[in-house]
């Protein structure tokens, strides 16, 4: 109870920021479709999962580009959107499309990292809950935004956006949105860590934060360390 009465406090604090964050996020939009490119061969990729995928926008103007498309957009794990996007950009090489296959690659690839860091599962992100506005932040921290990653974990941390409560799930994403470059869920991290007595935890993901440019407004008086 202590633990959670002192969390709340640095709850205060990352009010703002999580309005911030939002803002950030409302500016920045959805991953980009390229330019068509003209009488490429069909793509003979992995089958994409069958769970609802997100919209899909205009053609690309090859049906085998935009069965690419389809199956990336209905992929959920971070494995799967490297392993699309990689067999993508190898049957449609060259030019915007390879391109943005190569920036869905790369950024999926840096979770793929961290779950593996972390120790968690590929279902971790079979994750059927939430309103749309949560499963388009899910889908964009599976490809490596960071501020929908720290998004998610705040939906788990308050109990909003379809989402449940869930404390353990919202330290597991900020761990995610910190080791994409999130100073704000990296700092956060520390104060969860600090009030649950985990001090060399607490001073690691401070140090982090820190590191990534996060500048906080005060230290807690209980700060062990």
């Amino acid at each position: 109870m202590a633990m959670m009465l002192g969390f709340g406090l640095c709850q205060v604090a990352g009010a703002a920021a999580v309005s911030e964050t939002n803002r950030k996020l409302a500016d920045s939009s959805t991953v980009a479709r390229p330019a068509p490119r003209e009488k490429e061969a069909r793509s003979n990729e992995s089958r994409a999962t069958d769970q609802a995928s997100p919209p899909i926008s205009a053609s690309f103007g090859s049906s085998g580009m935009d069965e690419c498309w389809e199956k990336l957009q209905a992929a959920r794990r971070p494995s799967q959107v490297v392993r699309l996007s990689e067999a993508c950009e190898a049957s449609f090489p060259g030019g915007a499309f390879a391109g943005e296959m190569r920036k869905l690659a790369a950024g999926a690839g840096k979770v793929l990292e961290i779950q593996h860091a972390v120790g968690l599962s590929g279902d971790f992100f079979e994750d059927s809950v939430g309103n749309p506005e949560y499963r388009l932040n899910l889908d964009k921290a599976v490809r490596g935004d960071k501020n929908a990653a720290y998004l998610v974990a705040i939906a788990y941390r308050i109990g909003t956006s379809g989402v449940g409560k869930n404390l353990r799930r919202m330290e597991q994403w900020l761990h995610i949105s910190a080791g994409l470059g999130n100073g704000l869920a990296s700092w956060e991290l520390a104060e969860y860590y600090n009030y649950g007595g985990r001090v060399a935890d607490a001073a690691r993901f401070e140090k982090r934060a820190i590191d990534l440019g996060y500048k906080p407004a005060f230290r807690l008086p209980t700060r062990g360390y």
